[in-house]
Order: C-alpha cells, then structure tokens, then sequence
C-alpha cells in the first residue's frame, strides 16, 4: 500500500486561489506516480529499488515540415498511413442532394454535381486531405467571383461562382493578425517561386478565404507552439516508424552475414610480415585474385593441397550462423506495433492477408470502414457543403443550407449476397400483392428499387396509366354503399321452427329424449 503523503507545511502568507491552485496541481503530479502504482517492498515494484522508477517520458521534437515531406518523398510505408484513408474515403465518389430530396431538385442537384466536376473537387478533396495529414493543415484558397480582394472577409452568401482554387500548406502560411480570441484573421501567403525561377510577392490573405484541411488532433497549447497548426499524422508514428525501419535494416545486416566463408592459408602471418608488409600483402591479394578468377568460370576453389604429408596446406570452410527462423515472430510484433500507431489494419498498411484458421479479416476491415466513416464525416463533409453551397447560391439557389452529401457504401457486397437480398425484396413485394395491400403497377413501378440487378425494363408510362384507372376503381368501390345480404334460410328447417334450429345442442338434444 502506498504511504500516506505528508501534511503541506503552513505557509507563512496565505496565497491566492490561483497559487493555491497551481501548488495543489505540482503536489498531485509529485505524487501520483506514487498513489496510483502498486508498491511491494520485498520485490521493491514501485519503490525506488524498482528498475523501472527512473524510466519516464520526453517530449519528442516536432517534425518540422522539410523532415515531412522528405518522408513523404521517400518511404513507401509513410504514403500509405498519409494516403490510404483519404484515397479510400472517396473511392467510391460522393453524391449532393436537398435534404427533402423533391423530384423538382434533382435536376439543380445534377447542375450542382456538374460544378463539382468542373473544378476537379474529387482531386481537391484527395490532395487537401493528405497535405493536410502531413504537414497539420493545408488546403485551397478560394478565388470568387466579385468578392473582392484576398485580404477582406469572404461573404458566402454574396459574389458569384468559385473561379480559382490555390492549394497551399502550412510552410505557404504565415500568421499575421489575430482575433481577440488568438485565432488567426489573417496570414501572410508566400507561394513557392514560379517554374521560371520567379519570386512572388507576399500577399495577405484573410481567413475566410481558406478552405483547411486539418491534421492529427492536438491540444490549444501544441497548436500555438506549432504556429497555431495540428500536429501531423506522423508525429506519433514517427518513433514507431524509425523502429521497424531499423529492425528491417538489422534483419538485412543479419541475413547478409548469415554465413561467412573462411579461409585458411598456411603461413599467412609471415607473408604478411616479409619486407614490411608489402611484399607479403600483395602475394596474398594476388593468391585470392586467382582463387576469385578460377571460381568464376569453373564455379570451383582450387587450393594448395599442401607437400606429400599434407603439410602447408589450404583450406576452405563456410560457417553457418545461427539459425534465423525466429525472426519472423519478433518481426511480427513490429508490424503490429506500427499498424497500432498508424490506426491501420495489416491488410490495409502492409498488404498482409489474414492468417490462420477461417482468418478472413472481415473484423479488421470493418473497424477500418468505420475510421473512413468518421474521417468522411468529421473532415470532408463540413469541407465539401462549404464548395456546395457557394455554388449552389451562384446557381440561384435561396436555401444553400439545405443540402446533404451522400457517401456511398465502402464495402461492395458480393453476387451472392445482392441475389440474396433482392429475391427477399421480391418475395416480400408478392407477399403484399396477394394481400391486397399494394397494387401489382406500384410494385412494377418500384422495380428497379427493389431489383436494380435484373434489368428489366418496364413501361413505366403505361404501368402508371393502369395504375391510376386502378385507383379510380377502389374509390370507387368505397364511394358505393353495399346492398344488405339476403337472408338464408337453414336448408332442411322449416320457417316455422326458426325458433327451434336457435336453440341450443344441448336443449335440442333433451327435447328429442323426452
């Protein structure tokens, strides 16, 4: 059990809440290594005796982003955990709607889409999403049509059409004004120098007309270390990332030595040693050079057999190391650890299929499809209604606000699985007809909903004629009162003995007795 902290000595002048505060916060972060670890002291676990009480954390330096894109350039493994999620969140494409989704709105919605494409958004989104995820914040600079100059605030709701998208990142960014809140106004844009070898002049941009893309979460107090930008996504998996580079490079180093050839020549010290190493040195270099030459033909190493008793002879032996089948099960922790801090499955990172017994690796890609979920939702969604919106309003739309992005499914479902599913479709859209609840023309209507894979094609002009003489026909039906049935007399029972055939079995039963 851990020792009871002393009582705080009395302070000679009572502080303020704030130093109050602040030595109550140092106290706990003294002692909590204490009160929240266990404590042996025959083992010495969590004593000082403990060979882990002076082992500890150290900030690591920032990367800065010339280190970043070096990286980027360079390892394979760095542009996929930068990459993969952004290429893999718009895979499949998007698609933009109003959220009533009226027959009325379908032909804006295709205008809308059409100016998406004009302006590449799909190259936009995949290009400001993973400069974002690299350096901490990057994106596009938009250039509207009569919204003025790049230094005042851009009104959304006012000036025409998006005309230019800039990309930049944050080493194109630097801030120059803050809000009294210490967010930034506005930045001071520095673009790279032109193919020809030309500078550009400074220019002062507004905050407004940004479009950021952001990098990994981090804290108000790293951000304004960082000039007010995230982290990069590779901040935390950099030490992991050095580490499995670095065993791969031992494991080379290790397989090129896993065996070593050994010579032995009789006498080799003295020849070394003859007219100061000169003489010595250059037969022995001459003795190997021809050694080299007769194996390369021959694939064969000739050696002095030595006099008649063997004596002065050569000799020549490869010498195994140790055997290097355990390495795969070290190696395989390292790519779980690096897989564990880039947040990818290995099927996704490495490439590695599924192993053992009915692996198939459909747990792994689902709590990846979930990630992209969120990385859709979360970056590119609030992103891509900003571009709709603009163009929308430019298009004379008087409710921007209304529109959605509809992200398609990631995982495509197989035949099988679609067959499957349709012919329940199918089956439950019978099941409805034979009740009378819907007519046959509804359902034949529906068709390509219901069974998009089947491709019939259905005369819908001719199917929604016949059902509006339907749908005549049924209120019709309910407008006409129905004429009152026609009693039936009981077969084999007299009008007079109506009363009778009421009675009950059993009355009937003791009357025939009797």
């Amino acid at each position: 059990m851990a020792k009871k902290p002393p009582s705080a000595k009395p302070l000679a002048v009572v502080p303020t809440s704030t130093q109050k505060a602040l030595a109550q916060l140092a106290y706990t972060q003294k002692t909590a290594r204490v009160q929240d670890a266990l404590v042996n002291a025959f083992t010495g676990v969590g004593t000082e005796r403990s060979k882990l009480s002076g082992a500890g954390y150290a900030d690591d330096d920032l990367l800065l982003p010339a280190e970043l894109e070096i990286l980027f350039a360079n390892n394979d493994l760095v542009y996929t955990i930068v990459t993969k999620i952004v290429e893999d969140a718009l895979r499949a494409g998007f698609s933009v709607e109003r959220k009533d989704n009226a027959e009325d709105d379908h032909a804006l919605a295709e205008e809308v889409e059409d100016a998406l494409r004009d302006l590449d958004m799909h190259e936009v989104l995949f290009r400001g999403g993973s400069m974002g995820r690299l350096f901490g914040g990057a994106g596009v600079i938009l250039g509207v049509a009569g919204s003025g100059a790049l230094s005042t605030p851009l009104d959304d709701a006012g000036g025409g059409g998006i005309v230019s998208l800039t990309e930049w990142d944050r080493q194109d960014l630097l801030p120059l004004a803050y809000y009294p809140t210490g967010a930034v106004e506005t930045y001071t844009w520095t673009r790279p120098p032109a193919p020809g070898g030309k500078a550009w002049a400074p220019v002062v941009v507004h905050e407004t007309r940004l479009v950021v893309f952001p990098g990994a979460l981090t804290t108000t107090r790293r951000r304004n270390m960082n000039d007010t930008w995230d982290l990069s996504v590779l901040q935390r998996v950099y030490a992991s990332l050095l580490s499995f580079d670095s065993m791969f490079a031992s494991v080379d180093a290790m397989f090129s030595d896993a065996s070593q050839a050994v010579f032995r020549i009789q006498g080799l010290i003295a020849s070394l040693a003859e007219a100061d190493g000169v003489a010595g040195t250059s037969d022995v270099a001459t003795r190997l050079r021809m050694m080299d030459m007769l194996r390369s033909p021959t694939r064969a190493i000739v050696l002095d057999a030595g006099n008649e008793s063997g004596a002065a002879a050569e000799s020549f032996e490869v010498i195994d190391r140790a055997s290097l089948g355990t390495l795969d099960g070290v190696m395989g922790q390292y790519y779980i650890r690096l897989a564990a801090a880039a947040r990818y499955p290995l099927t996704v990172l490495l490439g590695m299929s599924p192993a053992g017994m009915n692996a198939t690796g459909d747990s792994d890609l689902l709590l990846y499809f979930n990630s992209v979920d969120v990385f859709r939702n979360r970056v590119l969604t609030p992103i891509l209604l900003r571009f709709v919106q603009i163009v929308a309003r430019s298009l004379g739309d008087e409710s921007p606000e209304e529109w959605v992005v509809k992200w398609p499914e990631l995982q495509r479902p197989k035949p099988l699985d679609v067959a499957t599913a349709e012919k329940m479709r199918i089956d439950s859209a019978v099941a409805l007809i034979t009740a009378q609840a819907v007519l046959p023309e509804e359902v034949a209507l529906s068709l390509k909903r219901i069974a998009p894979s089947l491709g019939l094609t259905i005369d819908a002009e001719a199917r929604r004629t016949a059902l509006t003489e339907a749908l005549k026909e049924l209120s019709a039906r309910e407008l006409t009162t129905p004429a009152p049935l026609p009693e039936v007399e009981p077969k084999g029972v007299a009008p007079a003995a109506k009363a009778t055939a009421r009675k009950t079995p059993a009355k009937a039963k003791g009357r025939q007795t009797s």
